[in-house]
Order: C-alpha cells, then structure tokens, then sequence
C-alpha cells in the first residue's frame, strides 16, 4: 500500500457576519481557535495553511502552521477558500477543516487519512473523502485531491460559489456516521462557533480540555 502524504488547510478567510468578530482569532482555552484546529491537523499533515482574506488581521506562523495564503477571490466564500488551500499545499492531498471547529478530534481525522490512504490506491478516481453526519454533508470537513482545483476554479470564474456544485461535479466517497462515530461519539467535532452562543457552549466543553 503507498503511503500517502496530506497537506493541511484551514479556511479562516470568512467574515464571521453572525459572529461579529473574527472566529479564527477567538480565545477557546486561552488559544486562537484556528491554533486548535492546526495543532490537530499536525497529526496527520506534513504542512498546515491557514487561508485568510488580504485584508484581515494576520496570524503569525508556529510549529503547526507553515504560511498563511490569501484568497485568490477575497469573499467569494469556503469554495474560493479551498482553491487558495489547494493552490499552495504542497501535497496530492489537503485535508480541509474550517477554523471555527477548534473541538476537531484528532481521532477522527487519523480515521478519515487512514480510511484515503487504504482505499484511494485502490481507487484512483476518487478525488474527495468527505464527511457526513445523519444524512447531512459536511463539505468542510474532508480530504481532497489538489487536482480538483480545476472543477473549483471553474465554478467561481462562471459565479457559482457553492461547495455543493463542487462535489456534484467529482468523485466523492461519502464517510457515513457509523464509520466515523466511534471516533467522536459526542460528535463535538462538528460544533462550529457561528454565534456567539455557540462560541460560549465550544467555550464551556473545552475548558480544561487544552493545556499549552
């Protein structure tokens, strides 16, 4: 079996509307969300690239981010986010998570390169692993080929930003919960901090749970 080697990208490039704030940049333990999220991903990637827009706040890079790269289309949205990610990864394969995810397991993100690793050499016309909880697709939690770029691109040159089209248009292995559940039972990896009381129940879960 070959062994495969990802690239990490985490889109934090929105404009945290319903927020008011920047949700990348947002305290959860004492850490900037988007450092949860790149630590996490460090396990199972050889680079880590946080996408932001030209005109936000720079983050600096660490032991777990290589470079920031910016959007090739500021605030088209995630779709215009990954086609940056892809664009500078340096790997076959990115694993996207967005930066307001910081309880992202790292047991689950071990199973989905594992579970790419194993069946993408035995299928070379799959371009995207992507996760799904209950029936719903979780776009931005997912692996995918660097060479998907060209669908994406695309996309946003005739206007149409939405991630969805995207994974009508390629390969996609879905990864259904009973495979991934026993990974996160409390399936805290897909709480997303779009609200401010949805940033206070990430920030309550996590107290105590992360140590610099």
């Amino acid at each position: 079996m070959k062994n495969i080697a990802f690239s990490g990208i985490v889109l934090a490039g929105g404009f945290s509307s319903r927020m008011g704030m920047d949700k990348a940049l947002l305290p959860v333990a004492g850490v900037p969300s988007y450092q949860h999220v790149a630590r996490k991903l460090s396990e199972v990637a050889e680079d880590i690239w946080v996408v932001r827009r030209p005109d936000q706040e720079p983050v600096p890079t660490s032991k777990w981010v290589m470079g920031v790269v910016h959007d090739l289309r500021p605030g088209e949205g995630p779709l215009a986010g990954m086609e940056a990610g892809l664009s500078g990864m340096n790997n076959d394969w990115g694993m996207v998570v967005p930066a307001d995810a910081p309880l992202i397991r790292s047991t689950l993100l071990h199973m989905l390169t594992s579970l790419v690793t194993i069946e993408s050499s035995h299928n070379l016309d799959i371009q995207a692993y992507v996760l799904q909880k209950r029936g719903q697709v979780y776009p931005l939690f997912g692996c995918y080929r660097q060479g998907v770029l060209q669908e994406i691109s695309g996309l946003l040159d005739n206007g149409n930003r939405r991630v969805k089209d995207l994974l009508d248009q390629i390969h996609v292995r879905y990864v259904t919960d009973h495979e991934w559940h026993s990974e996160d039972p409390e399936e805290v990896s897909f709480w997303m901090m779009n609200t401010p009381e949805e940033y206070r129940k990430v920030c309550e879960y996590a107290e105590g749970a992360y140590k610099e």
